[in-house]
């Protein structure tokens, strides 16, 4: 071979890896990071644009996230468990562990403990190597919760006819409803952004909530860990609705204290419960509207992380919270728009305040504009976090408070189309 031939040779040779390493990933790939980065939004875009070209692997991998992220429990978990018990190769254990912790997740949310626990002790026990120091305490803490609810029945909710439910709030402006139980009536917060529901220890033993297993850990809004223990209520009832084994958190009473302000929250209603009434209307006018009878609708601006709601605004994700009194903003939200951001506000101390106590962390007071449906809203002084405070602060872009809320006549968001609407 002549020098120039092999010149010529490495030359196409070195050009083949130049043009490898530039080879775009591809579709699949692409998608499986949307889905890790939790940008369900754009995730089911892509998905439903490509999809004709997946094979069948990858359509039940991408379906189980999708079906899981929009609230499809069911199908989601009919694909996991396809999955995990068919023939496919090209499953890494990487793969089995995203997929063993969306199943935890599922039948959690569908009341079957037992099975979730199940499904988190196969992660500890095959899968350790593969999971963060933070994942593993998160696994074994919320297996101490599955494992004491084990024994405890599936969440019923019973509407006999469309609920009118007034709403009061509090010295702090939170919105609560009546709850009855044992012939006792207290108000509680009406809470989206609580995991699970909430309640304090004497309002426990007033209502007649069963204690289960030993305390475990759970997280504040400070960043804080606060002891808990289970607690298992037979039936709650909300004007003509009646929720029967309703799962809370019990705390001692000083965590949901405020003494400096004389404020104290007997107990909060969560997730798990709202997303049993299949539909809820929140009013101007302070009233909850929860309907026999579910809305139907094409756009679906809403998903789900495990018990965190995810709101789709201009493309970007936030966490719906509606018993955040204000809105906040994060790290991504600040890294799009930092040019700006910089040039305007001035970085300072910022306040914390939650269950569990106070602190403060860095950041800025922004104007927030975010455009809802055909209208610009304008929200003055929100707090941005340019760090986050928590892991799943870096997902999205901030979470919606009820300073948004009130620019509307209405909210309506609906668990089974999935979807929020503001009027």
């Amino acid at each position: 071979m002549s020098l120039r031939i092999l010149l010529f040779v490495l030359l196409c040779t070195a050009t083949a890896f130049q043009q490898a390493d530039r080879t775009p990933p591809s579709s699949f790939t692409v998608l499986k990071k949307l889905i890790r980065e939790k940008n369900f939004f754009a995730a089911r875009a892509a998905y439903g644009k490509q999809s004709a070209g997946f094979t069948a692997f990858q359509k039940h991998y991408a379906e189980a996230f999708l079906d899981g992220a929009f609230n499809r429990l069911e199908p989601s978990t009919r694909h996991i468990d396809h999955l995990l018990k068919g023939n496919y190769p090209q499953l890494k254990d990487s793969d089995r562990v995203h997929l063993l912790q969306l199943q935890q997740a599922n039948w959690g949310k569908l009341y079957e403990y037992a099975k979730a626990a199940s499904v988190l002790r196969q992660l500890l026990n095959q899968y350790p190597r593969l999971l963060t120091q933070e994942e593993r305490d998160d696994a074994r803490n919320t297996l101490l919760i599955w494992t004491a609810l084990a024994g405890v029945p599936r969440q019923t909710v019973t509407i006999s006819e469309t609920a009118r439910l007034p709403i009061h709030r509090d010295r702090a402006g939170l919105p609560n409803l009546s709850v009855q139980a044992a012939d006792t009536t207290f108000d509680f917060v009406f809470d989206t952004g609580a995991n699970l529901s909430t309640i304090t220890t004497s309002t426990a033993k007033r209502l007649g909530v069963q204690l289960l297993a030993d305390s475990i850990q759970v997280g504040s809004i400070t960043g804080q860990t606060v002891e808990a223990r289970l607690g298992h209520c037979s039936s709650l009832q909300l004007g003509p609705i009646k929720v029967q084994d309703v799962v809370f958190l019990v705390l001692p009473d000083s965590a949901l204290a405020f003494p400096q302000v004389g404020y104290q929250i007997h107990g909060i209603l969560g997730f798990p419960v709202i997303e049993a009434f299949k539909e809820v209307t929140i009013t101007r006018t302070d009233t909850l509207l929860v309907p026999q009878k579910q809305t139907l609708a094409k756009e679906q601006n809403l998903a789900i992380d495990f018990l965190t709601l995810i709101l789709n605004i201009d493309g970007e994700a936030y966490t719906f919270d509606s018993g955040a009194t204000t809105t906040l903003l994060y790290q991504n939200y600040f890294s799009k728009y930092k040019k700006q951001i910089q040039s305007r506000y001035r970085e300072e101390a910022l306040p914390i305040g939650g269950a569990g106590g106070g602190t403060s962390s860095r950041g800025y007071k922004v104007s927030f504009q975010p455009r809802i449906g055909d209208r610009k809203i304008r929200l003055d002084s929100v707090y941005l976090f340019p760090q986050p405070r928590k892991v799943e602060d870096r997902y999205y872009y901030g979470n919606i408070g009820q300073d948004l809320i009130r620019h509307f006549h209405s909210v309506t968001l609906n668990f089974s189309s999935m979807f929020i609407r503001f009027d």
